[in-house]
């Protein structure tokens, strides 16, 4: 990212390691909470498993970003692109994550998209997916109002406290974005 990439309300940045304390703290608040961020992640998090897995993961299929307030330093969200493919551009939204002071706010359109033009404006994708859990409703009603569209339902492909979890896989394309910022 040559440059950071600004919404109204939010700028992307390339993650800084020192940012990984506060986002880890974010993602340990509860292993439930932490579930519906990422089932890849184990509980607690910790600020050197986020910095181990940006510095190992492949650059060129892989971003880490750390998200603020526009104009100000006050670290606000996190989220990755991963699985970069730059043969078809596609790549896939994960650990998408608004820090708990700015949940509630009537923020999130701006941060998904803010995400949205990191994909296409920094990245060049033509497509970015992600799963979300069918138990998230709040985070399902931001993505749908920022113009991403439910593909379908992956079912209880996850097991957590020894319950199942359904997902919902999400996208959105370049054409159907609307850039306005």
């Amino acid at each position: 990212m040559k440059e950071f990439m600004r919404t109204k309300l939010f700028e992307a940045r390339p993650l800084n390691y020192e940012d990984a304390p506060k986002i880890a703290a974010w993602m340990s608040i509860s292993p439930t909470d932490l579930f519906m961020v990422s089932s890849s992640l184990i509980f607690p998090v910790t600020a050197d498993v986020l910095i181990k897995r940006a510095k190992e993961a492949r650059p060129e299929e892989n971003k880490f970003y750390s998200v603020f307030l526009n104009g100000a330093d006050t670290l606000a969200g996190y989220f990755e692109i991963k699985n970069i493919n730059s043969q078809h551009n596609i790549g896939t939204g994960a650990h998408i994550l608004l820090s708990p002071e700015y949940r509630g706010k009537g923020m999130g359109k701006d941060f998904m998209d803010l995400i949205s033009k990191v994909a296409f404006s920094s990245l060049g994708l033509h497509r970015i997916g992600f799963s979300v859990h069918t138990t998230n409703q709040a985070a399902i009603a931001v993505y749908k109002k920022a113009g991403y569209v439910n593909e379908g339902l992956l079912r209880e492909v996850l097991l957590f406290g020894g319950k199942r979890y359904s997902l919902y896989q999400m996208s959105l394309l370049r054409p159907e974005w609307k850039s306005d910022n």
